[in-house]
């Protein structure tokens, strides 16, 4: 089904299809679109390791709604405490002074990663593409990053 007149390809909402959109080709293309972008991101290398590793760790599996507001929650939870488990180790080696202007980075960027699973989890239904756009979301990665960045630098303090 070709965009509607005057409705271009972006402008589809495939979160909520209406009668007139539902068959549209943003449907069908969308995720494919959205792979290739990651993979044009991250690399053929890393793309293709993502891959497998994601299908291995999910194939034959689903979760219901309930189990994914239960997981987002308790990620939501872990998040929160992240500035005080690195404060409380890194405080135990003396070092607290060298990671604090970094410690507040890592704040930060929890606290806008918490928002985001906080506004899907606020919705009354999760749809996948809902899904999908928390999973690329830069707020997520930035506080995986702080934690790789911390993970190394705090590897040294031991």
């Amino acid at each position: 089904m070709a965009d509607p007149v005057g409705r271009p390809y972006w402008s589809i909402q495939i979160t909520d299809p209406q009668r007139d959109t539902m068959f549209n080709q943003r449907v069908y293309t969308g995720g494919g679109m959205v792979l290739q972008f990651l993979k044009e991101k991250i690399g053929d290398d890393k793309f293709f390791e993502l891959m497998r590793t994601w299908f291995d760790q999910h194939k034959y599996g689903n979760a219901n709604s309930e189990q994914l507001r239960t997981y987002l929650g308790r990620m939501d939870e872990g998040i929160a405490g992240l500035e005080a488990a690195f404060r409380e180790v890194i405080g135990a080696a003396g070092a607290s002074a060298d990671f604090d202007d970094f410690l507040k980075v890592l704040a930060r960027d929890a606290a806008a990663a918490r928002a985001a699973l906080r506004i899907v989890l606020t919705r009354k239904g999760i749809s996948s593409q809902l899904v999908d756009n928390l999973n690329v979301s830069t707020h997520l990665r930035a506080v995986l990053t702080d934690l790789f960045l911390l993970d190394e630098a705090v590897k040294g303090l031991r």
